[in-house]
């Protein structure tokens, strides 16, 4: 499969919109902010063992 550069651009400056964003980091803090981009650089918080069922 091919992506061509121009599409990726698009979909980029498309989502920066959405957002609100003008940089890729500035796109990513408002995606986690608004619970969109889940941050999965730290642990999974525990789960309640009766959640767990």
């Amino acid at each position: 499969m091919f992506v061509f550069a121009k599409t990726v651009d698009h979909h980029v400056s498309s989502i920066f919109g959405k957002l609100d964003a003008r940089t890729r980091e500035e796109a990513a803090a408002r995606a986690r902010a608004e619970e969109i981009l889940i941050d999965r650089s730290s642990p999974p918080a525990e789960q309640d063992p009766v959640d767990a069922q």
